[in-house]
């Protein structure tokens, strides 16, 4: 007797579909043509994609990267520099790289911020660049999608 309501609540169990939420990451390079800049640029800030997103407002901390250096992820040559990131992890990078890019990249801001640091302190300058003027495409970056932003002449 004491068998059969087990049973039930294991069976009402066992039957309930379960719904869960993945998250994606996507890696990100960011390209420009240095410009403007009275300074050798040695580190640069990019905009986080919890900011791109709108979770959090520009003046908040998490808005940028913490400063990618020379030695790391970022690479100044003749005038260009190219930074790698990766995004945050959320449903919204699962979908098609076109669909992020309308939907996450190019729906919340309407400008990119870009803050490049130089050797020395109080060497910092912040660039603006409309959303108009940036170009997005898919790339492939050790064999896995990502996406490529170029900001144009800085």
């Amino acid at each position: 007797m004491k068998l059969k309501p087990l049973l039930s609540f294991l069976l009402l169990f066992v039957m309930q579909e379960m719904v869960a939420q993945s998250d994606c990451v996507i890696k990100i390079k960011y390209t420009g043509a240095l410009s403007n800049i009275p300074f050798q640029v040695q580190k640069v800030s990019l905009p986080t994609t919890a900011y791109l997103e709108g979770y959090v407002r520009k003046e908040n901390r998490l808005a940028y990267t913490a400063p990618i250096a020379i030695e790391t992820a970022l690479t100044v040559e003749a005038g260009h520099f190219t930074a790698a990131t990766i995004s945050g992890m959320s449903s919204h990078f699962c979908d098609t790289l076109p669909n992020v890019i309308r939907n996450v990249f190019k729906k919340t801001v309407n400008a990119y911020s870009v803050k490049f640091y130089g050797k020395r302190e109080g060497e910092q300058i912040e660039k603006q660049i409309p959303i108009e003027k940036i170009n997005f495409r898919e790339a492939e970056f050790d064999g896995v999608k990502g996406l490529v932003i170029d900001l144009g002449v800085l």
